[in-house]
């Protein structure tokens, strides 16, 4: 590995970064397929039933909402009663009620109808957009630290179910594993899910430490007492290991990235084969990364304030 000053990030007294291709599992548009996607199942519930028989207040308006732009065009009345089937003076009204309720915006100069801003707030303040914008601050901190290392690198959130896993980079050296953006990974015996479990609070960890925990590989811990011992040790040396627990002679080292009031909002890992990783390389770079980032996002939490 070489390690670097990549991007516009300061690492402090490293030799400069390889310069290498790292390959992203998140496709570059998946906010356009969104934004042209129906906005729910229940949006789409209640617009079949607008169209397929008489219409209560609560369709209708569902129906004229889902016509809106989100994109910062604007279309008028006439245009919204032809893509609707309702009459011109039925859309009129909604118009002006959801207008009245900041779930529609007016502009006046355009003479149109667009996605108000309350509407905006809400799907901006959903889990699946937090997670987009955390992994979209902490993508350039990501690719810092796999032309840092030229190995494959994870961005991952803890939930009830496991690890989530927001990011993948890798590249032609990086070794093979089967862990996608969106893939669900086990939280006792990734390094992911330690760095995690580590720093959360005892009810929350406590659900995951059981007698017996489940093994992927005969180097996963099976016991609760083992797992609580390792996370004690991941707490004092500041990063998770996973030596071979999930797949074999594969290692892989993971630290938190802080929020506000020392929170982890994620992890960030790095993996290769065991038999080319230096772990104390490769711990020391993970950890100016995870540093680094941390500290962006408090600027940036301080700056909203």
């Amino acid at each position: 590995m070489t390690g670097g000053r990549c991007g516009t990030m300061d690492y402090g007294t490293m030799d400069d970064a390889m310069e290498s291709t790292a390959v992203s599992d998140t496709a570059p548009d998946t906010a356009a397929a969104s934004a042209t996607a129906p906005r729910s199942a229940a949006i789409r519930t209640a617009i079949d039933t607008a169209q397929s028989g008489s219409p209560g207040a609560v369709e209708k308006s569902m129906l004229v909402l889902d016509t809106l732009p989100g994109d910062g065009s604007s279309i008028g009345v006439s245009e919204v009663a032809r893509r609707t089937g309702l009459p011109k003076t039925t859309v009129h009204r909604i118009l002006g009620l959801l207008a009245d309720l900041d779930l529609a915006d007016h502009d006046d100069y355009m003479a149109g109808y667009r996605l108000g801003r309350r509407i905006v707030d809400l799907v901006r303040e959903t889990p699946c957009m937090r997670t987009a914008r955390l992994r979209d601050r902490l993508l350039p901190f990501l690719l810092d630290l796999y032309r840092m290392t030229e190995e494959a690198v994870h961005l991952g959130v803890l939930r009830d179910h496991g690890i989530l896993v927001l990011e993948r980079l890798y590249g032609h050296r990086s070794a093979p594993l089967s862990v996608r953006a969106g893939t669900v990974l086990p939280a006792h015996c990734t390094a992911l899910g330690k760095t995690l479990l580590a720093h959360t609070d005892d009810t929350g960890r406590d659900r995951w430490i059981t007698d017996r925990l489940t093994a992927y590989t005969p180097r996963t811990l099976r016991t609760g007492e083992a797992l609580t011992r390792d996370l004690s040790l991941a707490r004092k040396r500041g990063y998770a290991v996973d030596s071979g627990e999930y797949r074999a002679n594969l290692v892989c080292l993971s630290a938190p990235v802080w929020g506000r009031g020392r929170v982890p909002v994620a992890a960030v890992s790095v993996s290769g084969p065991a038999d080319r990783m230096d772990l104390a390389e490769a711990s020391a770079r993970l950890r100016h990364v995870t540093n680094a980032a941390s500290r962006s996002l408090r600027l940036l939490a301080a700056a909203a304030s």
